[in-house]
């Protein structure tokens, strides 16, 4: 390996402190989300193409906030009779909710969380409304 000058090595240190600098802000940003409760990847993914345009030096728009719908929560009756039906899928299919492991429930609901709500906004779009 050829020698390198002070002044490349530093510039390369420089570059990794970097690196490492928006790595660490991606993270933060994700750890953000979920403690937040935002499981719509928008606003990462958002981040990282601002963090991709400052890089090359491209003016963009701020990133909008993304605010996610409060949750709509049950009341006790609600609950007690939601628990009551049975799973519609999954290994847990045909057994009452009451008796599946809420960490399944949890995953489900995280896992298939966003695939529903894209289902739903596909189906209410005028793209399929025109086709049917």
């Amino acid at each position: 390996m050829p020698d390198m000058d002070t002044a490349t090595i530093e510039a390369n240190i420089a570059k990794r402190k970097a690196i490492i600098a928006d790595v660490e802000e991606l993270v933060e940003l994700g750890e953000n989300m979920c403690v937040e409760g935002q499981h719509d990847p928008r606003s990462f993914w958002l981040a990282i193409a601002a963090m991709a345009e400052d890089r090359a030096g491209i003016a963009h728009e701020p990133i909008p906030e993304v605010k996610p719908k409060p949750a709509k929560t049950m009341t006790d009756d609600e609950a007690k009779r939601f628990g009551r039906k049975a799973m519609t899928f999954g290994k847990f299919k045909d057994q009452p909710i009451n008796d599946v492991d809420i960490d399944y429930l949890e995953w489900a609901d995280f896992e298939m969380g966003q695939w529903w709500r894209d289902l739903h906004d596909y189906l209410g779009s005028g793209y399929v409304q025109r086709e049917t």
